[in-house]
C-alpha cells in the first residue's frame, strides 16, 4: 500500500510530514515539493514534461507528501478524467480559506523564493493583505491541489481547525497511522493576530464570492470528519 499526502500549502502539511518521518523514517516517505501553486487551467491536458514523468516514477517509498495536485499520482484517462491507482490511498487536509490565504500572505512575508515568479511580483508589487486575497492566481486554492479527485472519493480528508479529531480519525482508519504522533506546529504561524479583523467587509464578501468552492468544500469535509470523529469517540488508538 502507497498513501499519497495531498499537501495544500498552510494547511499543517509540514507537521504532518514531520510525524510521517518521525514514525517511519527518512528511508520510506518521499517528499515532492515546487515552489508554485499549481495554474488554474491545469487539469485541460496536463502536458507538462514534470507531470509526466511523475506519473510515470516507480517510488519505493511508502508514504509520499507534496504541494503537487492529487491527478499527478492517479492515471490519467484523458479530457480532465483520473481514475485512482490501486494500491494507493490519498489523504489530504483542508483549512478555513480565508485563514489559509492570510497565513500564506504573512508566510510569503518571511521566505526568499527569487525562483518563484509570483513571490517575486508579490514583493516587486508590494501586494497588501486585501490585495493578495482578490488575486486571481490564488482563487480556489485548495481545489488546484485536489480536483480530479471527489473529497467523498479521498480515502481521508482532515481539516487544520479539528486536528487532533482529524488525526485521530487517521488511526482508526488506517491502524498503522494509529502511533503517529501529533506535532501540531505553530511554526510559520503568521505574526499579526488580528490580521483577518483589519480587512474590510468588501474584501471578505468578494473573498467569498471567489472562493466559493473552496468554501463550500471545506465545510464538508470540516462536517464529516468532526462526524467521523464522534463515530470513534470510543475507539482508542
Amino acid at each position: 500500500m502507497r498513501y499519497i499526502f495531498v499537501h495544500i500549502p498552510k494547511t499543517a502539511g509540514t507537521s504532518l510530514l514531520n510525524a510521517i518521518v518521525q514514525r517511519f523514517g527518512e528511508h520510506n516517505v518521499l517528499p515532492q515539493y515546487g515552489h508554485q501553486p499549481p495554474p488554474a487551467n491545469w487539469w485541460q491536458g496536463a502536458k507538462d514534461k514534470a507531470i509526466v514523468n511523475i506519473r510515470q516514477q516507480v517510488w519505493p517509498h511508502r508514504y509520499v507528501v507534496g504541494h503537487v495536485p492529487v491527478s499527478q499520482y492517479m492515471d490519467a484517462q484523458g479530457k480532465g478524467v483520473y481514475t485512482k491507482r490501486s494500491g494507493h490511498r490519498y489523504m489530504t487536509f483542508l483549512r478555513n480559506p480565508l485563514d489559509r490565504a492570510v497565513s500564506h500572505y504573512f508566510y510569503w512575508h518571511q521566505i526568499n523564493e527569487p525562483q518563484n515568479p509570483q513571490w517575486l511580483r508579490f514583493h516587486t508589487e508590494q501586494w497588501t493583505l486585501e490585495e493578495f486575497l482578490l488575486k486571481p492566481d490564488f482563487t480556489n486554492f485548495h481545489m488546484r491541489f485536489t480536483r480530479g479527485l471527489d473529497i467523498d472519493d479521498f480515502d481521508f480528508v482532515g481539516v487544520v481547525e479539528a486536528y487532533a479529531q482529524s488525526m485521530h480519525v487517521l488511526g482508526c482508519l488506517f491502524p498503522e497511522f494509529q502511533q503517529l504522533p501529533i506535532l501540531q506546529s505553530r511554526q510559520n504561524v503568521h505574526k499579526d493576530a488580528h490580521a483577518i479583523e483589519k480587512v474590510s467587509p468588501q474584501v471578505i464578501d468578494e473573498f467569498t464570492r471567489l472562493h466559493h468552492i473552496d468554501i463550500a468544500m471545506y465545510e464538508y469535509a470540516r462536517e464529516r470528519v468532526m462526524r467521523q470523529a464522534e463515530e470513534y469517540a470510543y475507539h482508542r488508538v
